[in-house]
């Protein structure tokens, strides 16, 4: 929800912005996107092999 609304308010500044903010609001737009894509897909699955080796050095 948070990155959803980041993006929505970055590309409004992008797209109704002067030239000065078009250039901080592209790359805004591009580490939102990385930022969201390593979260979802990068630091969910090593969350979730660590709960499974705690929970098997804990057994």
């Amino acid at each position: 929800m948070t990155s959803s609304t980041l993006i929505l308010v970055t590309l409004v500044l992008f797209i109704f912005g002067g030239d000065a903010i078009k250039s901080f609001s592209f790359t805004m737009l591009i580490g939102i996107l990385v930022g969201t894509y390593s979260s979802i897909f990068v630091a969910s699955p090593f969350a979730v092999d660590m709960i499974k080796w705690f929970d098997k050095k804990k057994a």
